[in-house]
């Protein structure tokens, strides 16, 4: 149960980095755009690991690397599986 409130916690502290940066970038549609890239991230991950079969190229999925892959999108993917290969 306490890890469950900090993972909401964490995700929301995300959500309002990402509308924060919208801001400041000025975008059409700060909210809904960092819904977006807060979706795509974990999205991305997911077919990352569907895919590792036929590529090699896998990242576990936990609290972590769904955090980075929900800041930083898929350049955080592509960190998280540089990382991965090199240190594993």
């Amino acid at each position: 149960m306490e890890h469950s409130i900090l993972n909401i916690i964490g995700f929301i502290s995300i959500l309002i980095i990402l509308v924060v940066v919208n801001f400041i970038l000025k975008t059409k549609h700060p909210i809904a755009s960092s819904i977006k890239y807060l979706i795509l991230g974990p999205v991305g991950l997911l077919i990352t690991n569907i895919f590792s079969i036929y590529t090699g190229i896998s990242c576990p999925i936990n609290t972590i690397s769904l955090g980075v892959s929900a800041l930083l999108g898929i350049p955080g993917i592509g960190s998280l599986a540089i990382l991965n290969t090199l240190f594993a």
